[in-house]
């Protein structure tokens, strides 16, 4: 816990201790209804044991799954603290944690703010803080965006971590690693990057990001009409989650999301 926890703030904790259950693709937790489990193809489960773990096990690569947590009050997350030990066992190319996000895979929730987010990419073994406006239209920070990572060690638990919260006027956004599941002494800041809704550029757009900057012109949060104003999202999201992309088996352990104050 780097920051407190703000007084009568939500806070989550993965319930992951009894009654092992196998959640599919848009299945929500029977233990725990603010939980979300979504995959990309092909189709793989997550398994949840009960000794504290959840993992996806799969022959095949998947495109992405997702763990998806609700704010009690539905629409609340905002200055939030999000940690997770993961550990690869065979493949997975990143894992990702986002704040703040209004974005899931319902259509009829387009043209809202996506999510703050930092990225662990191991195929370049790199770390990242990004803005994702609106689904799928992304912001990187004009400056040098990566930092140096060590990259995924088979078979051993890593901590992520990732703070978002207003500070002032501007968005911090900061994410930190730590190789140790045992030593919290080891916890290193990996990157980080103050959001004053100037100082970020668009990646080079797909055909289908015009598409969606058109179609959400006016509609939604309007956060396209001016990407450079509105990349600087200063309202409460209803998710924060946990997203790990090309993947077969993974497992991840003491997933937790608090409530802190403003800086």
């Amino acid at each position: 816990m780097f920051y407190p926890t703000k007084d009568d703030g939500d806070t989550w904790y993965a319930s992951w201790d009894t009654n092992p259950r196998t959640l599919a693709d848009g299945d929500r937790d029977p233990q725990d209804s603010r939980f979300l489990y979504t995959n990309g193809s092909p189709a793989i489960s997550l398994f949840i044991e009960d000794d504290g773990h959840a993992r996806v096990n799969d022959a095949s690569v998947c495109t992405s799954i997702r763990l998806w947590v609700e704010h009690e009050n539905t629409d609340s997350w905002k200055n939030t603290e999000m940690t997770v030990y993961g550990k690869r066992v065979n493949l997975a190319d990143d894992i990702q944690l986002r704040a703040r996000s209004n974005h899931t895979t319902t259509a009829t929730e387009n043209c809202q703010f996506g999510n703050y987010h930092v990225v662990w990419n191991d195929v370049g073994k790199f770390s990242q803080v990004e803005v994702e406006v609106t689904h799928p239209i992304y912001m990187r920070y004009i400056r040098q965006t990566q930092t140096p990572w060590v990259g995924f060690t088979n078979n051993v638990y890593a901590g992520y971590k990732q703070i978002t919260r207003d500070v002032g006027d501007k968005v911090h956004v900061e994410g930190y690693y730590n190789p140790s599941i045992d030593d919290q002494s080891q916890w290193v800041k990996q990157t980080e990057f103050w959001f004053d809704g100037k100082n970020i550029q668009s990646m080079n757009p797909r055909i289908d990001d015009i598409a969606v900057y058109q179609n959400c012109l006016g509609k939604g949060e309007r956060l396209c009409e001016d990407l450079n104003a509105n990349t600087l999202y200063r309202k409460p999201g209803r998710w924060c989650w946990l997203r790990v992309n090309n993947v077969d088996k993974f497992n991840f352990r003491r997933f937790s999301i608090r409530e802190i104050d403003a800086g």
